[in-house]
């Protein structure tokens, strides 16, 4: 993956990233705190401060606020309260955010969240907002996660990462996929916002 860079602790911030980081408390399943480490390092190597602000359940989002959002994953337990309060406190003003292009970095159950709805493996659908043409079904315990290092092209770029999925995602038909890869006899889709 490549060597260590050293940070140039000595260069004063020109810019800042103000990040909202979406139910810090709720959804951090695999240390999605690392995501937030990983973005604060690059802004650092950059001249960037990176200056970041919880929302948790309850918490209002006022987009113009913020050059970004970010939102982990969690078990389902965490996920029910996180969805109700998406479109009972957040919603108005994440779609505001993705109306205007904000970036958002949603992984695991966020990005189920942010999908038309999630199926656990038990209980009740959780609704989500509706930004991707897509759904989420958790078939049980008994079958096979997804697990694996992923880097696809995207963009001019490499796009590096690793997914630890429990659930199956199918795409609408108005979902185009930003990437497909083929690993292990199965196909990995990635995802952009379908436009309205």
């Amino acid at each position: 993956m490549g060597g260590k860079r050293q940070l140039n602790d000595s260069v004063t911030p020109q810019l800042s990233i103000t990040l909202g980081h979406l139910y810090p408390d709720q959804l951090n399943l695999y240390g999605d705190r690392g995501n937030i480490i990983v973005l604060r390092q690059r802004c650092q190597q950059r001249g960037i401060e990176l200056r970041v602000v919880s929302l948790g359940v309850g918490d209002a989002l006022a987009p113009d606020e913020y050059d970004m959002l970010f939102i982990g994953g969690g078990q389902d337990r965490e996920q029910a309260p996180v969805a109700q309060d998406l479109h009972e406190t957040k919603g108005i003003g994440l779609w505001a955010a993705i109306e205007d292009d904000m970036p958002v970095l949603a992984v695991c159950g966020g990005y189920q969240l942010l999908a038309q709805y999630y199926r656990p493996a038990s209980g009740p659908d959780m609704r989500g907002l509706g930004v991707f043409d897509a759904w989420t079904i958790h078939k049980g315990p008994r079958t096979a996660r997804c697990i694996g290092d992923i880097a696809i092209s995207w963009n001019g770029s490499t796009l590096v990462g690793f997914e630890n999925h429990g659930g199956r995602t199918y795409l609408g038909t108005a979902q185009p996929p930003i990437s497909m890869r083929q690993a292990n006899g199965r196909t990995r889709i990635h995802l952009q916002r379908a436009r309205r």
